[in-house]
């Protein structure tokens, strides 16, 4: 994520995920309209509840919109994001067991 693709494909996927919540509710308090800005802060309210998978799907959607849709070189594959998982779950080991 750290190109300029990176950066558009993860606004567009924050945007697929919860942009549209919010654009709802700025336009709910623009005219007035209730209804709007509490299906806004609905949607909004159910992505930042607990056991809701918001970031993975976010950070997920944007990685395949900068790998597949961009074409960009600088998207980590696979590979690269499970083995720096599994070191950041190494590096958490050893420091508990320590």
């Amino acid at each position: 994520m750290g190109s300029i693709k990176g950066l558009i494909s993860l606004f567009i996927s924050f945007m697929i995920f919860t942009g549209w919540a919010i654009v709802l509710i700025i336009i709910g308090i623009i005219w007035g309209n209730g209804y709007l800005i509490s299906l806004g802060t609905g949607v909004i309210l159910f992505w930042a509840g607990p056991f809701t998978p918001m970031w993975l799907l976010i950070i997920t959607t944007a990685i395949f919109i900068q790998k597949i849709i961009l074409r960009d070189k600088k998207a980590p594959s696979k590979k690269e994001i499970f083995s720096a998982f599994k070191n950041e779950v190494e590096e958490t080991e050893e420091i508990e067991s320590s």
